[in-house]
């Protein structure tokens, strides 16, 4: 069994899916069909604080607009909205 630590950080993981049916006379019964393929694994954007803006600013009341960049690091799009 491989420790966290031990798994290499990658951006494609391999599957694989075989078709396995269970017939009530031969039992177990494993159909030939196999598909192969990645997927990709989604990394964390890097999200970085630019600024914050102080709208309002009293006892009663704060208010602020924060300014973020966000870096996509994958290689396919991410929803940012």
């Amino acid at each position: 069994m491989n420790s966290v630590l031990e798994v290499p950080i990658t951006c494609e993981v391999g599957w694989q899916v075989s078709l396995v049916a269970d017939v009530p006379v031969f039992g177990q019964v494993t159909i030939p069909l196999k598909k192969e393929g990645t997927i990709p694994i989604p990394q964390k954007p890097d999200v970085d604080l630019d600024k914050v803006v102080w709208d309002h600013l009293s006892f009663e009341k704060t208010a602020a607009t924060l300014h973020f960049s966000i870096k996509n690091q994958n290689h396919f799009e991410i929803g940012t909205d």
